[in-house]
């Protein structure tokens, strides 16, 4: 039940030991940690959001300007975690877990 939780913390201490471990190599990593993202997955919830709810969410052209920035980063710097998040925060509807 709380695996999101665990795998939310463990990532961006994966990524720190990822930079640590091969930056000699030329590899960065960057624990990319969205919240809630208006995607086809929406539809499947036991409570779908209504659209007002929905476009206030992350976007998947949003997260995908994030993956964009990320790849444009200098060599000689490191982003090891990223958060983006909705800036309008979303209260859970009745019946809604999350």
């Amino acid at each position: 039940r709380n695996v999101t939780g665990v795998q939310t913390c463990a990532l961006p201490i994966l990524s720190h030991a990822v930079n640590v471990e091969e930056w000699s190599h030329g590899i960065r990593s960057t624990a990319l940690c969205p919240g809630e993202i208006n995607s086809p997955f929406v539809e499947r919830r036991a409570v779908v959001p209504p659209p007002e709810d929905r476009a206030a969410m992350i976007q998947p052209e949003d997260l995908a300007a994030m993956i964009a920035f990320l790849a444009t980063v200098p060599p000689n710097c490191t982003v090891p975690e990223m958060w983006v998040v909705p800036s309008r925060p979303r209260a859970p509807q009745p019946g809604e877990k999350f």
